[in-house]
């Protein structure tokens, strides 16, 4: 049985959306989403360069202050992959990236005290 790509519910036929609605939806928000992949890349950039800076001076603080800041940027960005849409749907997999972004930030925070 397959689900639509962007609530999830489950839907007897082949189509990939179980209305127009969520059709529509989902090219909106994954627009959206390719205008994010630079701020998202550029955040995660700066968060290892942090954790690398942290590691070669030996500072807890500063390494988790790079996982702290890409925590942060998986939060506000939760780019997620064709595949985790496929398992849950659109919305459900960008709260996933959400709460996996959460996780990160938490380890941040646990690795710099």
């Amino acid at each position: 049985m397959r689900k639509c790509s962007y609530c999830g519910r489950k839907m007897s036929s082949d189509t990939q959306f179980c209305s127009d609605k969520c059709a529509e939806l989902y090219r909106e928000r994954t627009g959206k989403d390719q205008k994010a992949i630079k701020y998202f890349l550029a955040g995660l950039g700066m968060g290892i360069i942090l954790l690398l800076a942290g590691v070669f001076a030996g500072e807890d603080v500063v390494i988790g202050s790079g996982i702290i800041l890409m925590g942060v940027v998986i939060m506000v960005f939760p780019l997620i992959t064709p595949e985790t849409v496929n398992l849950l749907g659109y919305r459900k997999a960008r709260i996933a990236g959400r709460i996996l972004g959460m996780l990160t930030l938490l380890a941040g925070v646990w690795v710099a005290m």
